[in-house]
């Protein structure tokens, strides 16, 4: 990449499958807190905040993406991008999901409006009122760290340091002069690993966990004092924040300073 040039990350569009139905839902917020953590530019396809899957039950005569159309009904759905393109799960009010006005029960008539495709079928279980409702979501992930990139000078235009660690935990280190110290570890086993933090931020003494994938093992909050023996479930990342000693140690020499100054010119006072 050119110098002055910037990253953009994208992990689905209109012309991919969703990003949950490629890897699994269980990998998709670990690789949303990666990209969001990531220099450069994040591209969020819509529902991807609230974990959407492909519909793979669309009918070949409810297709309607060219490239499906054009094949046949035995072969359609391997060439149609219909299934990544359906309507946004907004809640379970009615079987379109919110999406539009007819309420579950009336039965559909030649002149009932309705979405341009099928609603995923799953709409109940993942809808963007649960996700709100919910105290660990990944709607809520997604918010919080969107959140973080616009207020941390460390996401907005600090350095980048990638590790490929053992046993295939991957991690990445953010910073920016003196501001707070970010790590993402990513955990893409399906089943648990212990790491060491100091492999990714030599200087950590302790860590404290900002943000974890929703069906992580640690919590928002917790604070991480044996660094080198850190444990993440299956699939589960988290974003640290590391505390290096470093604040500690520039006040107690401050103090010591002010001290010993205070020793050798004592304040007189003026009348």
């Amino acid at each position: 990449m050119p110098a002055n040039g910037k990253a953009n990350w994208a992990l689905g569009s209109q012309n991919h499958r969703r990003v949950a139905s490629r890897f699994g839902r269980e990998r998709a917020a670990g690789l949303a807190m990666l990209a969001l953590t990531l220099p450069g530019t994040v591209f969020v396809y819509y529902g991807e905040e609230i974990g959407m899957e492909d519909n793979e039950h669309i009918g070949w005569h409810e297709s309607l993406d060219p490239l499906g159309c054009n094949t046949n009904e035995s072969s359609y759905l391997r060439y149609s991008r219909d299934p990544a393109r359906t309507p946004f799960q907004w809640d379970a009010s009615n079987e379109w999901a919110g999406f539009s006005d007819t309420p579950i029960g009336i039965p559909k008539v030649k002149t009932t409006a309705g979405p341009w495709l099928p609603v995923h079928p799953g709409y109940r279980e993942c809808n963007l009122a649960l996700a709100k409702a919910s105290n660990r979501s990944l709607y809520h992930l997604y918010r919080g760290l969107i959140r973080l990139r616009q207020e941390s000078s460390a996401f907005a235009r600090g350095a980048y340091r990638s590790f490929v660690l053992p046993n295939n935990v991957f991690a990445i280190l953010r910073s920016q002069g003196t501001d707070t110290v970010y790590g993402t570890v990513l955990n893409a086993n399906s089943h648990t690993v212990t790491l060491d933090l100091t492999r990714v931020y030599e200087h950590a003494r302790k860590a404290l966990v900002a943000f974890v994938s929703p069906e992580g093992t640690h919590r928002p909050g917790e604070l991480i004092v044996d660094v080198k023996h850190v444990t993440l479930g299956q699939y589960e990342t988290i974003v640290v924040e590391f505390n290096s000693g470093a604040s500690v140690w520039q006040v107690s020499l401050l103090l010591m300073f002010v001290s010993s100054y205070n020793f050798l010119f004592p304040m007189r006072r003026f009348h």
